[in-house]
């Protein structure tokens, strides 16, 4: 199955959760095309990790990954469903809730592992803020999915939530994703990142949550 968009109506360009899935692409390249060293540098730096852990790294962190696997399916979770929690929010509300969820995700991880000498890099934490921001708003929600069948191909309306378990799916077997980043010494994802993350991203969108913006005359008028 491929998703293709969800059904929810938007009236404003999600220009921030573009640009934070380009950043994250962007970043990852360069990445890819560093040597090792320069790798274990910039992770030990820009990484969180827990024995020395700071605030700036935890924002920092946020923008960095270890893998394919993960880079792709937070950028595609960003792309499919940061629109409409975009929209829904504001974009100085919608970026607040990503770094929030980020970084309680990451503070998380160092209280669980407070002695770590492992760098943890990714978005996972915030993305599932993002998720959880999307669920809290939309909690029926549906994709626009591209269907293989023998023979023929369709396009119907999935639950979201199908989508969301799937990216939670690929986030935890991503954290043994072998690549060129887990040799030089970082931890892809956390689950208790993730988890924390998720919470971080109910409270924080039931706080920023704007009311005007939930009436049907705000996307239908």
């Amino acid at each position: 199955m491929l998703p293709l968009r969800d059904i929810i109506p938007t009236r404003t360009a999600p220009w921030v959760s573009l640009s934070i899935a380009a950043s994250l692409l962007v970043v990852f390249l360069v990445e890819r095309f560093s040597s090792a060293e320069t790798l274990r540098a910039f992770f030990w730096t820009a990484g969180v990790v827990p024995s020395f852990a700071s605030w700036p790294t935890m924002i920092s962190a946020v923008f960095i990954h270890a893998g394919w696997l993960q880079v792709v399916s937070n950028v595609a979770c960003l792309a499919l469903f940061g629109e409409a929690v975009e929209d829904r929010l504001g974009h100085g509300r919608f970026l607040l809730l990503f770094y929030l969820a980020g970084s309680v995700g990451n503070l998380v991880h160092v209280v669980i592992a407070p002695h770590s000498l492992t760098p943890m890099v990714g978005s996972g934490g915030a993305v599932a803020g993002v998720l959880a921001g999307h669920l809290t708003l939309f909690p029926h929600s549906r994709v626009l999915t591209w269907i293989p069948v023998p023979g023929a191909a369709r396009v119907d309306e999935v639950p979201a939530g199908y989508f969301l378990a799937g990216w939670l799916a690929v986030q935890l077997l991503g954290a043994g994703e072998l690549s060129v980043m887990t040799l030089a010494g970082a931890l892809g994802t956390s689950p208790w990142a993730l988890l924390g993350g998720f919470a971080a991203g109910l409270v924080a969108t039931l706080a920023l949550r704007r009311r005007d913006r939930e009436a049907v005359d705000w996307w239908h008028p």
